[in-house]
């Protein structure tokens, strides 16, 4: 019976892939031990392994597999987008609860992941050099753009003006845009370092943020026409080699950052950058993941090789708990929408 069941939840979910808007799928399954993704319903407190797939031989468990980028669904936080490094890219329709692989693509890595905020039936990848186009929730795809052998593409960011308007951001400093949702792309602007993430804000969007792997952070106020670095970063040393950000929703233009500096903290217009005092200094202890709560900017997360750590009072002081996992952790973030939600990604060892 139990096998019956797992191949009508996957005919089912099929069927409702089938929309213009992705469906979800329900399933239920036991828990392995280790790696994939886990989730938290209690800020940390405990964690639950989410990494399951229904096949229609039966339980597939992907706790084995890499995590290199977690993706929600702007327009509906239960659809998350995982990608799986050298196996590519896989979707849940329930917040994490099963997963599905998106057969379609190539088994690599995906850089990078864009949902259009209009039509999220409407997904753009970028792998290596290439990006891909769906129109239809990932059951089809066409390639796009190819650029030089060699030359990746991290970063790709929707105009929440005009979802038609794509910007791009490459390994060696360029920046393409496409004004007619892909069809043709041309040169915006040249950096000449290497482009890790171009971010829109979403409640002033005209304003964009553009981060270079090591050479700082720019900001621009007319929609990636012109930039302008942010010099105060400098007094924090580095500052300028930057991981991540986001924005701190309880303004309406501030970020949070995580750099070789640790993690920082902006005011409006990214000005008056603060860095959090950590129980880890950096430079000493590797911070390999830091998260905040966006409605909360003083309840902050961050995780080490050997414990996750946790302060409710903007870092003055911190809980210190064991990690779910003995593999390495990637990747950590709040619910878009549940500050109680965490997401957890990890990373398995090489191969000795």
């Amino acid at each position: 019976m139990k096998k019956i069941f797992l191949i009508i939840t996957l005919i089912l979910s099929l069927v409702l892939l089938t929309g213009q808007r992705c469906g979800r799928v329900e399933k239920k399954g036991v828990v392995s031990t280790d790696g994939g993704i886990w989730v938290s319903f209690d800020k940390g407190e405990t964690w639950i392994q989410k990494s399951l797939m229904p096949t229609l031989s039966g339980v597939k468990n992907l706790n084995d597999l890499n995590l290199n980028l977690l993706v929600f669904d702007p327009s509906d936080p239960s659809t998350i987008y995982w990608g799986a490094q050298e196996a590519g890219l896989f979707v849940s329709y329930d917040g994490a609860n099963s997963w599905q692989e998106v057969t379609k693509l190539p088994k690599a890595q995906v850089n990078a992941l864009a949902i259009d905020p209009k039509a999220p039936n409407i997904i753009y990848a970028a792998i290596g050099n290439r990006i891909f186009k769906s129109v239809n929730c990932c059951r089809t795809w066409q390639e796009i753009y190819l650029d030089i052998p060699g030359v990746a593409i991290n970063t790709l960011a929707i105009d929440p003006l005009n979802s038609k308007r794509i910007l791009v951001g490459l390994a060696d400093g360029r920046v393409i845009k496409s004004e007619d949702g892909g069809i043709n792309w041309a040169l915006f602007h040249d950096f000449k370092t290497n482009i890790k993430s171009i971010f829109f804000n979403l409640r002033e969007p005209k304003i964009v943020y553009l981060a270079t792997q090591t050479a700082g952070l720019y900001r621009s106020t007319d929609s990636g026409i012109t930039w302008k670095k942010i010099e105060e970063l400098d007094k924090f040393p580095g500052a300028n080699v930057f991981y991540y950000g986001f924005f701190d929703e309880t303004k309406k233009d501030a970020l949070f950052l995580l750099t070789d500096a640790g993690f920082l903290h902006s005011d409006e217009e990214a000005k008056n950058w603060q860095d959090y005092k950590l129980l880890t200094p950096p430079g000493r202890v590797k911070v390999l993941a830091f998260a905040a709560n966006f409605k909360n900017p003083n309840e902050i997360y961050y995780v080490t090789e050997n414990a996750f750590y946790k302060s409710n009072n903007g870092g003055l002081t911190w809980i210190t708990k064991k990690l779910p996992t003995s593999r390495k952790v990637v990747y950590l973030t709040v619910h878009p929408q549940n500050p109680n939600i965490l997401y957890l990604g990890t990373l398995k060892p090489p191969s000795k």
